[in-house]
């Protein structure tokens, strides 16, 4: 599927060139707009070599395309990479060609840590909107576990709990009713927002559409229609495309049983950096 790629345009400002920010200031401010240092250091206190580290591990991030692949089905496993903005998807294509979605990526989520221990990647990793991603491979991750193995350590804890979510997931899959799947599924999209006020913000980003969300949950297109047709004539939700309100989501958690697990995360086994 060859998507049509809109080409960018550049916003037009002064013609006077800004000074450029001191070496330690612009590592500063781009660091600030990481979504998975934001993640992190809502877990855990990083000192300064370890924020640098990251940053150096987030370097080299690139523009990608709505519908572009950044990690590739039977490719060597040695490709990783950090997503910093925009949403991706976890494709696995059956024998019969056609496509299921077993994860959604977020901004600031870690892809392929999940993989470690397999000779070539079994899925494909594509885009669902526009966004940026830094890739790395197998030497960063030495040089990190030499360097800095308390770091390496909190990636790998954070990465873990796409595990977790993704058991969640199959419980949902095989016990709930088919709106139950829905809702539950809406719930992970949320939860998937790395900032805490965005979490508990009334509206959050849905980049999936009816088909999309069929192949998450294993169900028609038209079927989801319909249950979110109702979910809205019941006023359990309101859609203002790409965005979605859930009206009452602590009844919708306390009708599924659902844990954010992204919040609920707890690496408090690691111990603080060690002060210079």
């Amino acid at each position: 599927m060859s998507p049509h790629h809109p080409k960018a345009t550049q916003a037009v400002g002064s013609s006077a060139k800004p000074p450029k920010p001191h070496k330690k200031a612009a590592e500063n401010m781009k660091m600030t707009s990481s979504a998975l240092l934001l993640r992190l250091e809502q877990l855990t206190m990083l000192d300064a070599d370890e924020r640098h580290a990251l940053s150096q591990l987030e370097s080299g991030s690139r523009s990608v395309k709505k519908r572009q692949a950044i990690i590739c089905k039977s490719a060597q496993r040695d490709s990783f990479a950090i997503l910093r903005s925009g949403w991706a998807t976890r494709r696995v294509t059956g024998v019969d060609g056609r496509s299921a979605i077993t994860h959604v990526f977020g901004p600031g989520d870690l892809i392929g840590f999940c993989d470690l221990g397999t000779k070539a990647t079994p899925h494909d990793v594509v885009m669902q909107t526009d966004g940026s991603v830094s890739h790395f491979d197998s030497d960063d991750l030495r040089r990190l576990a030499k360097d800095h193995p308390r770091l390496l350590s909190v990636l790998i804890s954070v990465a873990q709990i796409e595990d977790v979510v993704l058991r969640d997931r199959f419980h949902a899959a095989t016990r709930l009713s088919a709106e139950d799947r829905l809702m539950h599924f809406l719930l992970c999209i949320q939860s998937k927002l790395p900032n805490q006020s965005e979490r508990c913000a009334d509206r959050f980003p849905v980049p999936l559409n009816q088909k999309e969300i069929g192949d998450a949950l294993g169900l028609t297109d038209i079927y989801v229609n319909r249950l979110l047709r109702s979910l809205t004539d019941r006023e359990e939700i309101t859609v203002e495309r790409p965005y979605m309100r859930i009206k009452s989501p602590h009844r919708w958690c306390e009708r599924l049983g659902f844990h954010d697990r992204y919040r609920e995360t707890d690496i408090a086994w690691l111990s603080e950096p060690i002060a210079s």
